[in-house]
């Protein structure tokens, strides 16, 4: 998995959500999330689910805040989409 190059491994953009690069969630439930298929191609925001142990979504480089549905936590990672 190709991770974006940081200069800290926690991003704070306005709005108040943090893009966590290093760490995993503690609570199972639907994150905003970064994702990289191909770097060439870029990074991608998207809502993906945490089961407790794994991203049900293949190549996530960096998770968000958590939201109830899936909807949401998309809507949240395009709010704070660096490319955005």
């Amino acid at each position: 998995m190709a991770a974006r190059p940081v200069e800290s491994t926690v991003m704070h953009l306005e709005g108040d959500m943090d893009w966590n690069y290093d760490n995993e969630p503690t609570t199972a439930g639907w994150y905003a999330v970064l994702v990289c298929y191909d770097p060439q191609e870029g990074i991608f925001p998207m809502g993906a689910w945490w089961n407790g142990k794994a991203w049900e979504q293949k190549c996530v480089v960096a998770f968000g805040d958590m939201r109830l549905t899936k909807q949401e936590a998309e809507a949240l990672a395009y709010e704070h989409d660096h490319d955005a």
